[in-house]
């Protein structure tokens, strides 16, 4: 999502009649927003997990940021506040977990294992950040905006069906 909402703002805003050189600021302008959202998402993110549990609450932001991911790219005409919304739900949510992992490893991982856990999920996190761009680019190349998110959104149904495993051997939340 990070590296392909400018782009996707550009060609949105040109779908809305702004002007190409007014579309890559607003575009842009809008993105750096989303983005900086991350940061106190992340901290909401994490709150929310003490107290409802770290499956149940990464589940929900990754169910919130899937469905987001699937219409997104399709909601071109929407109108420019909706959009708002939406990308705001959107930019939130997808972040809002990011805590969450690192916390629960190290909760659930014997402590002579929890070096290499962490190192596994920072491999397999960064490896997606890498590959996840270069798909959603080739699938804008030959398909459009909605096809692009809509695959990135399906292929992270995984992360939800993971966090159910983990909900088994998850501990109570302190509330």
């Amino acid at each position: 999502m990070w590296s392909w909402i400018g782009p996707f703002l550009v060609y949105y805003f040109t779908v809305h009649g702004v002007h190409a050189t007014n579309a890559i600021t607003a575009g842009n302008m809008l993105a750096s927003f989303i983005i900086m959202l991350g940061g106190i998402a992340s901290y909401l993110g994490g709150k929310a997990s003490d107290r409802f549990g770290r499956g149940t609450t990464s589940t929900w932001f990754l169910m919130t940021s899937i469905s987001c991911s699937v219409v997104i790219g399709w909601l071109t005409s929407l109108p420019i506040a909706f959009m708002v919304i939406l990308l705001i739900v959107y930019g939130f949510s997808i972040i809002a977990d990011s805590p969450i992992y690192s916390t629960a490893i190290s909760e659930v991982t014997d402590p002579e294992l929890t070096g290499l856990a962490l190192g596994i999920q920072s491999i397999v996190g960064f490896s997606t950040t890498i590959f996840a761009p270069l798909l959603f680019g080739f699938i804008l190349d030959y398909y459009s905006w909605g096809a692009a998110f809509t695959t990135i959104g399906l292929l992270t149904l995984i992360a939800p069906i993971c966090m159910i495993a983990f909900k088994r051997i998850e501990k109570t939340p302190v509330t």
